[in-house]
């Protein structure tokens, strides 16, 4: 399967007076989705559709299959971005962003950690959980589930989580593991609302 991987997007330059409201970055199963709703005055539903779909066409490597799905008044893309946090984290995503009149809101969530123990063990994808709500028993699940992948077993696993190390290093590990993650994709989601935000408030070049 081809490899969709957001081109770098370093600019968050606001050209335009904006007002967003009701910034939230996880649902109330404490998973990370960031929702944001942004008010764009004088600006209709198909300029707003118009300057995202054509913000995605730059900054995705290839916008026709990313782009699940495509109307006036949504759109939804798949796609696939990195993080760093003890080196270089693929991270999946959804972003999906809804149009009215004047407004546009912007989620983004189905944010899941692509973790390999090594290249010759398939992926497991690990969702990011709010930090103060992610338990030693979320930890565990995660763990029998990355030792099985790796070709071990849910008894060597639970082997693992009875031990001392497990509790004096290997939870609170995960604990930072998860904080950093949570902090590095916050950051993420912010810089793709700014460039979103720029692109949609952006006016038209009298050329």
């Amino acid at each position: 399967m081809k490899t969709l991987i957001l081109t770098p997007v370093i600019v968050m330059i606001f050209l335009y007076s904006g007002i967003s409201l009701a910034q939230q970055y996880y649902d109330d199963n404490g998973s990370f989705h960031y929702r944001e709703v942004f008010e764009l005055e004088g600006k209709s539903q198909e300029q707003l559709y118009n300057s995202v779909k054509k913000w995605i066409a730059v900054n995705f490597n290839d916008a026709n299959n990313v782009i699940k799905m495509d109307s006036k008044d949504q759109i939804i893309v798949k796609g696939l971005t990195s993080i760093q946090n003890k080196g270089e984290v693929k991270v999946d995503f959804t972003l999906d962003i809804a149009f009215k009149e004047g407004r546009y809101k912007l989620e983004m969530y189905d944010l899941d950690a692509n973790f390999t123990v090594s290249p010759q063990y398939p992926t497991v994808k690990v969702p990011t959980i709010n930090p103060d709500v992610y338990t030693v028993e979320d930890y565990k699940k995660q763990f029998i589930q990355t030792t099985i992948a790796a070709g071990g077993t849910e008894k060597m696993a639970m082997k693992s989580i009875d031990s001392k190390k497990f509790s004096d290093k290997y939870w609170p590990d995960a604990q930072e593991y998860n904080r950093q993650t949570a902090k590095e994709l916050k950051k993420t989601a912010d810089s793709f609302a700014a460039n979103i935000k720029s692109a949609a408030g952006s006016k038209k070049d009298d050329w």
